[in-house]
Formats: C-alpha cells, sequence, structure tokens
C-alpha cells in the first residue's frame, strides 16, 4: 500500500508545472531577422499590462538605425503562446556610405549613397515558449512591414575621386530599393523576465 502512493505522490511531483506566484514586470529581450521590428540585430523592453503590453526597441539595419514601438495583445496569462501586435518603425538612413559593385554606366562600381529617413507601420503575430522556471521566453513573429513614403536615397560625388564614378543604373536603383524597410517580416529572439 505504502509503495502505491509513492508511486503516485512520485507521478504528481513529475506532472506538476511550476508557476511563479506573479507575472514579470517587464522582459528585456534581444532579437534578430529579416524586416522584423528590432532590425537585423537590436534589443527591446516588452511592459506587460494584463494581456496587452506596450513593447519598444533599437537595432541595426540595413537602412541605419532603427527604433520601433509596439503594441501587443497576448492569448495566454504572463504573456506567452500567441500575441498579435502593431506597430512604427523608424530607420534614420545614413549618410555618405559606399555600397559594392553597383551596375552604372561605367561598368561595375563601388558607388556613394546617402539613405535617407523611412517610416513603416506593420503588423505582426508572434509565439512565445517558457524557457525555464522564470518566465524567460523565446519567440518567433511574422507579419508585414508597409513604407509610409517612398524610399528615398541618392547617389553623391565625392571631390577628388581617382576613378570618375559612373551613375548608376535603373536596375542598380531598383536594387537599392529593395534594401529599403518593407516587406515580409521574419524574426527570433529571447527574453528575460524581469521580476
Amino acid at each position: 500500500m505504502l509503495s502505491v502512493l509513492g508511486k503516485d505522490t512520485a507521478a504528481k511531483k513529475k506532472d506538476a508545472v511550476v508557476v511563479p506566484d506573479k507575472c514579470p514586470k517587464a522582459y528585456f529581450g534581444v532579437g534578430t531577422g529579416v524586416n522584423n521590428p528590432n532590425g537585423i540585430l537590436g534589443f527591446n523592453v516588452d511592459i506587460p499590462i494584463k494581456f496587452v503590453s506596450v513593447c519598444g526597441g533599437v537595432g541595426v539595419s540595413t537602412w541605419g538605425s532603427k527604433i520601433f514601438a509596439e503594441g501587443r495583445y497576448y492569448l495566454k496569462p504572463c504573456q506567452h503562446g500567441f500575441a498579435f501586435g502593431a506597430g512604427i518603425t523608424h530607420n534614420t538612413g545614413a549618410r555618405d556610405i559606399t555600397l559594392k559593385h553597383k551596375d552604372t554606366n561605367l561598368g561595375r562600381q563601388d558607388v556613394s549613397m546617402n539613405l535617407y529617413a523611412q517610416t513603416n507601420g506593420y503588423i505582426a503575430a508572434y509565439h512565445f515558449w517558457s524557457l525555464g522556471k522564470r518566465h524567460n521566453r523565446f519567440y518567433v513573429d511574422l507579419g508585414y512591414s508597409v513604407p509610409l513614403q517612398s524610399a528615398r536615397f541618392k547617389q553623391i560625388f565625392p571631390p577628388g575621386q581617382q576613378q570618375p564614378q559612373g551613375v548608376l543604373t535603373q536596375s542598380a536603383k531598383d536594387r537599392i530599393r529593395n534594401m529599403s524597410p518593407g516587406g515580409f517580416m521574419v524574426g527570433v529572439g529571447f527574453c528575460f523576465g524581469l521580476r
């Protein structure tokens, strides 16, 4: 009889789910991806208010530095499981950068460019998985980002160059435009729960 009770108690302990008495007050995270709010690599802070949260962060992208602000709605307590978000990103652009091996009227060359700031709106779906017993999270996101204005850039011709710089072809301009923020988003990240 005692051995049966001992087995039942052990099984209950094994199946028990450890749930902290309080959800984290905030999450600090790092993320990466394509067109995602963080950019190629960035950091974010997520502040929950029951089933919603306010999130913001900074990162780097192909179009300069990137900042974002977002609201999210979670389907489960403590900001886990599926969530849906909408927000805005702002890319600072970059001045006097060199783009390698672009098509010009003088053949393939390195060209100097100014990339101008761009703001986008986006929607996204997330899934958060718990890691460990402290509500740390791993997540993936999918979404779509829409530019609020056309991509703006300009080829510049610095004085004193040893080799004359050719003018970009239309196909090269189109490829640069494709580098600008916007389109399908995909990303992954990790968040630490702060209590």
